[in-house]
């Protein structure tokens, strides 16, 4: 990317545009700040579409922070390279953190669980950085109390606001109550489902936006994609895979 197409970009700052334009087209703007719920099953695609905007916002000159409870930092660093997102000088400038959350030897009970929501809520408001996603706080959601749920989403509901930060969490639904799930659905500003569905004996994944307040460009439909090694998230050709 050239210097004046980099400066460019980062001084627009109203708003997430995917890095890749026909996606931009088809889904709309992610605005800036916000907090976005990210929902899907198993290898859905749910840490592809984070990486995604956190791509576009490493871009527009934006520091990221990146809470990872499913791998090491070498990983996912491979990950975003394998997905040509050059993320490594960012890394190394510290513009772009990694905080490895480690959750899968616990013991899990109410008390742990509300201990690292705590935690993270701390993090969140003071870590200085302007972008946070969090992939993913199913283990942990699991175990805890509702209302300590309802209140780590909304204290990252209010820092969205009082503090500028844009907060991307991902999340595994069957992992969580339904009535549960809708109330958390409700407290975010972005509700994005990403899925896995047979379309015409194949398989492929999709992704919905079903909410974002705020965005200037938005669409309401299901955007069928694939992953590819150098681009990252391509739309396939036709417009909408319906189950």
């Amino acid at each position: 990317m050239s210097e004046s197409k980099r400066e460019t970009e980062s001084e627009d700052l109203t708003s997430l545009k995917w890095a890749n334009p026909e996606l931009y087209r088809q889904l709309g703007d992610v605005p800036l700040p916000s907090f976005c719920l990210v929902e899907g099953e198993n290898d859905s695609g749910k840490s592809v579409i984070v990486q995604q905007l956190v791509w576009d916002a490493l871009q527009r000159g934006l520091r990221v922070t990146y809470v990872t409870s499913e791998c090491a930092s070498r990983v996912l660093l491979n990950q975003f390279e394998s997905l040509s997102f050059f993320v490594i000088p960012y890394f190394i400038s510290n513009k772009f953190k990694i905080l490895e959350l480690h959750t899968k030897d616990l013991r899990w009970n109410e008390g742990v669980a509300a201990h690292l929501l705590n935690f993270l809520s701390h993090y969140i408001k003071n870590v200085k950085t302007e972008i946070l996603v969090i992939d993913s706080i199913s283990h942990i959601i699991a175990e805890a109390e509702e209302k300590d749920i309802l209140n780590f989403f909304t204290h990252c509901r209010n820092l969205t606001g009082s503090l500028n930060k844009t907060i991307f969490v991902s999340i595994h639904p069957f992992m969580v109550e339904k009535e549960l799930l809708t109330r958390i659905r409700s407290i975010v500003d972005g509700h994005i489902i990403v899925s896995i569905i047979e379309h015409r004996g194949r398989i492929i994944r999709t992704i919905n936006i079903y909410k974002m307040r705020g965005a200037a460009k938005t669409q309401e439909r299901r955007v069928a994609f694939e992953v590819e090694p150098a681009k990252g998230i391509k739309p396939l050709p036709f417009s909408s895979a319906k189950a």
